[in-house]
């Protein structure tokens, strides 16, 4: 008897070490690696713009990102605040506003101000001239227009743009304007929409191969005036941004398929037939916006095609790049679907809470056998 019970006890422990072993194998071997995979930088030395391409001390960086405390998936915006006394004067913001749209309104405009609103790092505005109308935002502390729209270059009927006109557009105004591009920005080249009326330019940020989503610098041309109809800069530090413990596509694709066959609620109809993924993009992404500040989430963007005995569904899930938990997903047929954040097979917490239920079975399986010797001895 005594050899069997030793025998149980070696194959308990044995037991309550694989429960920590396989797990803490699994979280290492699905850690997205740092040193692979990257996506090659494509920097602006060979594009148009490499005139326009200058060292980090003329960027205008509008602050940093910082993990919230408590949950290293989270980062949030920290702003660039100066003292009271930089900020500059509501007029003085109006003005710079007046003198930004006479450069780059098309023929004779005169704007008329409709509606101003202050902001901790920033005044809004909005000018209106006949049916026209057209916003402007000014950092406080910077003195620089950071957001511009004109509306009206987009209501009438499209004409040609090139690509390669565009470009030149968007050079000559980012000269005249004197505003530098970052040297790792990424040139995502030229988007088209709204049946040719206008084209984006973007420049994106990425740290490695993770998209910095909101990061980024964007320009549209009208192609009915060819002038600047929208523009966009933000640019953030990313300095305090760990890719570590990032958890590896494959392993989060795996526990992602999981996900649904364990939860056919989130289909709209039929009986799930197969999954493919056509997609997979890592990004620091934006999830929620505050007074005080953007909340940002470490995630992989997946992208599905779901096939159920009576239809498909292009869907594109959010998942969590440490833990591997699905907290958002967006059908093509059904837009934005509400989900409770579901803990995934795979991940993280439940690789860990698997090893600990194992643990704590094999030792009251041990504590049992233990106290049955010891009454049989007595």
């Amino acid at each position: 008897m005594r050899k069997i019970e030793r025998s149980l006890v070696i194959l308990c422990s044995i037991i309550i070490g694989l429960g920590f072993v396989i797990p803490w194998m699994s979280l290492n071997m699905f850690y997205y690696p740092s040193g692979r995979n990257q996506v090659e930088e494509k920097t602006l030395a060979n594009t148009p713009f490499a005139d326009v391409a200058s060292n980090e001390s003329k960027v205008i960086v509008e602050g940093q990102l910082a993990r919230v405390p408590g949950n290293p998936s989270l980062y949030q915006t920290e702003h660039n605040l100066g003292l009271p006394e930089e900020a500059i004067t509501q007029e003085s913001a109006i003005n710079k506003s007046v003198e930004f749209l006479k450069q780059t309104r098309p023929g004779i405009l005169n704007w008329s101000l409709q509606s101003t609103a202050e902001e901790t790092t920033s005044f809004r505005f909005t000018f209106v001239q006949k049916d026209f109308r057209a916003f402007v935002v000014v950092n406080r502390f910077t003195g620089r227009i950071t957001d511009y729209e004109c509306r009206y270059l987009q209501i009438f009927d499209p004409v040609r743009l090139s690509k390669e006109e565009g470009e030149q557009i968007v050079l000559d105004f980012l000269k005249k304007q004197r505003y530098y591009l970052p040297p790792n920005a990424r040139y995502t080249g030229d988007i088209g929409y709204d049946c040719g009326r206008y084209k984006r330019f973007i420049f994106q940020q990425y740290l490695g191969s993770m998209r910095i989503e909101s990061s980024r610098i964007v320009i549209a041309v009208s192609s009915f005036s060819k002038r600047i109809s929208d523009f966009e800069y933000h640019w953030f530090e990313t300095k305090k941004v760990s890719m570590s413990g990032i958890r590896d596509k494959n392993s989060v694709m795996a526990s992602t398929a999981l996900y649904f066959i364990g939860e056919p609620d989130t289909l709209s109809e039929g009986q799930l037939d197969s999954i493919h993924f056509t997609s997979a993009e890592l990004a620091l992404a934006e999830v929620e916006r505050k007074d005080n500040g953007t909340i940002y989430r470490l995630t992989w963007f997946l992208g599905l095609s779901v096939d159920t005995d009576n239809n498909n569904e292009e869907i594109i899930a959010s998942v969590d790049a440490l833990s591997s938990d699905v907290y958002a997903l967006r059908s093509s047929r059904r837009g934005g679907i509400t989900i409770n954040e579901h803990l995934t097979p795979l991940s993280t917490v439940f690789l860990v809470g698997s090893a600990s239920l194992v643990g704590l079975l094999s030792a009251s399986l041990i504590i049992v056998l233990l106290l049955s010797s010891e009454r049989r001895r007595s």
